[in-house]
């Protein structure tokens, strides 16, 4: 078994790699005269399961993955195991207007015309891999966030809606605290508006817990609207920190703490997802 790892995923690929004592191949990059891509993958994959971890955030990122996908069924394994730590595009899992793709299915067919399945992390719509739920895996990490999150000592486990209540709930009952869900009604693209239920928050501790941060407007208001409540200490646990134009600063002022998983590599990457991932691919390849 051999680890290859896209440019933007490559710490996380390192670490799946030391949990499965395998080794993590070499990539050689450059940039042509034009800006394109060249990768060259240095290790030998004949006759090897390659687990192929690759960014697909934005467009750069996925054409890399795309062109490792490739490169590495070139150099014929014996299976090609595409892991997806943060899926881009499945937001788009749907045709909502005339003329629109359906962004999450290109995304996977693409990368299941080389790979034998996929593993993705909590998957920010799991309609996003329905159609091809037999081949495409989609991961939970509520274990690892509970382990990083009970050091925390909190009263509550919060989902800032509806969506995540089942997050906030396997994350409570793992670590034996309370979980709520907020109800939230989109403003615009960065504006929410946020009701919380009739209990007791005075005085309490709480996590917000979500799956990607962007903008970070809905967990500011959540957070702000807990702390006028009462609330002694709010924290934040997202599973994918994108942080557009700066949010994780704008967060920071309104919470005491803030933890995002390492599918995407960031300052506030506390809670490490690898242990999990690794263990999901394994007992499916057994």
């Amino acid at each position: 078994m051999i680890v290859v790892s896209s440019s933007t995923a490559e710490p996380l690929g390192k670490l799946i790699a030391q949990r499965i004592g395998c080794d993590h191949s070499v990539v050689s990059r450059k940039r042509f005269p034009d800006g394109e891509l060249y990768v060259r993958i240095e290790g030998e994959l004949k006759g090897e399961t390659t687990i192929l971890v690759g960014g697909t955030r934005g467009d750069q990122d996925f054409i890399e993955t795309l062109l490792l996908l490739e490169a590495a069924q070139g150099k014929h394994p014996e299976e090609i195991i595409a892991v997806l730590p943060y899926f881009g595009y499945a937001r788009q899992h749907m045709r909502y207007l005339p003329g629109e793709p359906i962004s999450s299915s290109v995304v996977e067919r693409a990368i299941l015309e080389y790979a034998s399945s996929i593993f993705c992390v909590e998957v920010h719509d799991e309609g996003a891999i329905a159609p091809f739920r037999n081949r495409v895996h989609n991961i939970k990490v509520s274990r690892p966030f509970a382990e990083y999150i009970s050091k925390l000592k909190v009263d509550y486990v919060i989902s800032p809606d509806d969506g995540g209540s089942d997050r906030a709930d396997a994350i409570a009952k793992i670590i034996g605290c309370r979980s709520l869900s907020l109800e939230k009604k989109r403003i615009d693209d960065t504006h929410v508006s946020i009701d919380h239920p009739e209990v007791e928050l005075r005085g309490k501790r709480a996590v917000l817990v979500d799956d990607i941060i962007s903008s970070g407007g809905t967990i500011v208001t959540a957070s702000q609207i807990l702390l006028s409540e009462g609330m002694s200490w709010v924290s934040v646990a997202a599973v994918h920190g994108l942080f557009i134009n700066q949010s994780a600063e704008r967060i920071l002022k309104s919470v005491s703490d803030l933890a995002v998983s390492n599918t995407i590599m960031t300052p506030y990457s506390k809670i490490d997802v690898s242990g999990t991932i690794t263990s999901n691919i394994l007992e499916e390849l057994e």
